[in-house]
């Protein structure tokens, strides 16, 4: 008998379950359960396979994402003891990592959430972080650009740390791994790491306009399909394409060799340039694409996925319950509504990591310490026992309550980053100034909420008001 409310929980998590390891192009790998090699799937990873890995059909391999969610230390032919000394080593343990038992006797993965200086690091970045340690204790370093490991919690995997030895389900054990802390990846010692660079505001604002253009997917999905479709458009499709496959968290070996098939076998005879110089057109498919990952990574603009997992997300009753509790007082709204989309993708843990920069940027260095007095005293927003008001960190653990991520509020696929632009897209001037005044705002306070929202968009994103 069909349950839709079982449906809808099992669709849900294996949303977040494929957001978080399974890179989808262009290829994986499957394995029987009682042994043999890995055969190679030259397609898309589709959620069937996916399904059928963790319902222990058959193993699933996935190749690794741009911006890796989860790390994988794959120790082999040691004792259980030797690998969680490996664990310890790092600075792995019960809170940031957990075991899991691989396929053959005395062989593991470790797993993890790792971030560099505080942001989701390349696949590059990971293992020029962590690409010494393994050498040193003769491990290796997953997922990889070309290598297949195996896709984590299939039944035949189970869980080796004994307060979470009893999971069973997937499900159970992906709500366990969202509850995991960030590893950091700086405190590595003796680890050379990447370089971050920062574009100047100027430029960070256009790659966010740039990748929130409302039509990137629709275009890029309309090229892969039927290829060029006029003269001298070669360089716009394939920048089309190359952003499209960016914010699918494609990694840029991928793109780049994707991009060059659609262009060989869908240029539809509209380039010259590829039917003369098919040498300099992979060259410039190679540099644009280095150029657009290397750009937005720099800018700190991030995949889709791996954009709502670290920036975070918000589904439309918190935003009624934000102006609510603080009495329509945008200060006070724009501090809460940051705290609770920022919890959202975390909201699993028992208390969350609020760097002290990011409280500060919410709100100011003098009011935001007010601010959280004041949601501590209404029993929103409590207060860890790690945390001191000088603290560099800090934890919080909110009282909300949280909806299904298929509520989130997106705009192409995408959370929005100000509550200025989430209210322009969810509300029309009228219902907006209603909710204010509703919420104890004055008429001449909502007048000036709805300017700043409504009236000076185009100074602040290109985003269309979908309900005009």
């Amino acid at each position: 008998m069909f349950d839709p409310e079982l449906h809808n929980r099992i669709h849900q998590s294996l949303g977040e379950y494929t957001s978080i390891f399974v890179q989808r192009l262009p290829r994986y790998a499957i394995k029987n359960l009682h042994g043999g090699n890995w055969r190679t799937r030259q397609k898309a990873l589709a959620d069937v396979a996916v399904l059928a890995h963790l319902e222990g059909l058959y193993f699933v391999g996935s190749l690794g994402r741009w911006y890796p969610e989860c790390a994988i230390l794959d120790v082999d032919s040691r004792e259980k003891n030797e690998a969680s000394d490996i664990r310890a080593a790092l600075g792995l343990h019960d809170s940031n990592s957990f075991m899991q038992a691989s396929e053959s006797q005395n062989s593991f993965h470790i797993l993890f959430r790792p971030q560099l200086n505080g942001r989701p690091p390349t696949l590059r970045g990971l293992h020029t972080a962590l690409d010494g340690f393994g050498k040193e204790k003769r491990v290796e370093v997953y997922p990889q650009r070309g290598r297949v490991i195996r896709l984590p919690f299939g039944p035949y995997q189970p869980i080796l740390d004994s307060d979470l030895a009893h999971l069973q389900s997937w499900d159970e054990k992906l709500f366990w791994f969202m509850k995991l802390d960030e590893f950091e990846l700086s405190t590595i010692e003796g680890t050379q790491q990447e370089l971050v660079l920062t574009h100047s505001p100027e430029v960070i604002k256009q790659c966010r306009r740039q990748v929130l253009a409302n039509r990137i997917d629709e275009d890029a999905v309309n090229l892969l399909t039927h290829g060029l479709q006029a003269p001298s458009s070669r360089d716009a499709a394939q920048f089309t394409i190359l952003l499209h496959y960016f914010r699918q968290n494609v990694s840029l070996d991928t793109a780049i060799s994707e991009v060059w098939r659609w262009i060989t076998t869908k240029n539809n005879g509209l380039s010259k340039d590829f039917q003369r110089y098919p040498d300099e057109v992979k060259k410039h498919i190679q540099h644009q694409a280095a150029s657009i990952y290397s750009r937005y990574d720099f800018s700190s603009v991030y995949p889709d996925s791996t954009h709502n997992q670290h920036e975070g997300y918000i589904c439309r009753p918190d935003i009624e319950e934000i102006i609510r509790i603080a009495g329509g007082n945008m200060p006070r709204s724009k501090f809460l509504f940051n705290l609770v989309k920022y919890s959202y993708p975390r909201r699993f843990r028992d208390f969350i990591g609020f760097h002290r920069d990011r409280l500060v940027s919410w709100a100011s260095n003098r009011t935001y310490q007010k601010y959280l007095d004041e949601l501590d005293n209404k029993g929103i927003a409590r207060r860890g026992r790690a945390y001191s008001t000088d603290a560099f960190s800090k934890d919080l653990k909110l009282k909300w309550q949280y909806r299904s991520s298929d509520e989130a509020i997106l705009y192409t696929g995408r959370s929005l980053d100000t509550i200025e632009d989430t209210l322009q897209l969810i509300y029309k001037p009228p219902e907006l100034r209603e909710l204010l005044i509703a919420a104890g705002a004055s008429k001449q306070a909502a007048y000036e909420v709805l300017k700043r929202t409504f009236e000076s968009k185009e100074k602040r994103t290109h985003i269309v008001h979908l309900n005009s």
